[in-house]
């Protein structure tokens, strides 16, 4: 009689994301466009036109890091198509990026309705930091 033990080990595949960014793109002459970077350490966040530029730095708390990790699941960005560049007509364009071992890239993705919903928790987060800084940037 032979007995068959099977065992089955589970590999981390995940990879290690360094940072995560939000940008608003705006065209037309003189509109501002503006960042966030977020990674481990620290936050930046930009805010530029054609005449001035603001930037304001802080450290990023565990928790928030935390929490942009947990929520980002990379299976889902990779299904997210972008939408189409608005910036060259005047508009506004969006973009998510995910630095990891490789760089995950989105533009306008909340055009793909039906994929963008799986990243949801991750927009929302990201605009609450971008929202917070904004405000503190502007009376500098």
């Amino acid at each position: 009689m032979f007995l068959i033990t099977i065992v089955s080990c589970k590999r981390n595949t995940a990879d290690t994301i360094y940072s995560v960014s939000y940008s608003i793109e705006n065209g037309a002459k003189g509109a501002a466009s503006s960042s966030l970077l977020i990674s481990k350490d620290s936050t930046k966040y930009l805010w530029a036109n054609y005449k001035e530029t603001k930037t304001r730095y802080e450290v990023t708390s565990s928790d928030t890091w935390k929490k942009i990790i947990n929520s980002i699941k990379l299976v889902d960005f990779k299904h997210i198509n972008s939408g189409k560049r608005r910036i060259q007509y005047d508009g506004s364009d969006i973009v998510i990026t995910i630095n990891a071992d490789k760089e995950y890239k989105l533009i306008n993705g909340e055009e793909d309705s039906v994929n963008y919903t799986k990243i949801k928790p991750l927009e929302i987060l990201l605009k609450q930091e971008y929202e917070k800084l904004d405000s503190l940037a502007l009376h500098l």
